[in-house]
């Protein structure tokens, strides 16, 4: 059963408590979901947190990038663990929109082997960064390689695709050989 089948069909009957995701070959822990009430109202999963770490383990579901097994457990939810609130509906539509967005972006991803630089003069001169572009450089600050700035930028990664593409656009990044 898939993640949003799981949430679906849990948020069908008001349950509280947390979905375990587990690595099926070894059951070591890679995320959880908690809901309340049937709304999902917080999770992590690859080092994300919130809406973000949810639908990036939809996104993983989708493309079968992650063998995981599921585990539902009730639980007492505290105020203080919920970070959002969403319904199953809301859910739904927005991972829709996110993954039709993430595959328009993977067209335009770059190879994982290059390495960026920030162009000095556009940090003098340059045009100023959105936030999506700024968490790049941030991270191009301590990683040069495509790969690792995928990694290591707490973005999705079509939010990251169209940043590289925006800060290319802007000369604020260059391909190092």
């Amino acid at each position: 059963m898939s993640v949003l089948e799981t949430i679906e069909e849990q948020s069908s009957f008001g349950f509280t408590g947390r979905i375990n995701v587990l690595k099926a070959s070894d059951g070591q822990f890679l995320g959880v979901i908690f809901l309340k009430d049937g709304d999902v109202v917080s999770s992590q999963f690859a080092k994300k947190t919130g809406v973000t770490a949810l639908i990036s383990l939809l996104i993983a579901d989708l493309e079968s990038l992650v063998d995981y097994r599921l585990v539902v457990e009730p639980e007492i939810v505290n105020e203080s663990d919920i970070e959002f609130s969403l319904k199953v509906n809301e859910l739904k539509s927005r991972s829709s929109q996110l993954y039709q967005e993430h595959l328009e972006a993977k067209k335009l991803r770059p190879p994982s082997s290059l390495r960026l630089m920030i162009n000095p003069s556009y940090i003098n001169d340059g045009e100023k960064p959105d936030s999506t572009e700024f968490a790049i450089l941030k991270t191009l600050v301590e990683y040069s390689k495509v790969e690792d700035v995928y990694k290591h930028t707490d973005l999705f990664e079509f939010e990251i695709t169209k940043g590289l593409v925006g800060l290319r656009k802007k000369s604020a990044i260059k391909v190092v050989k």
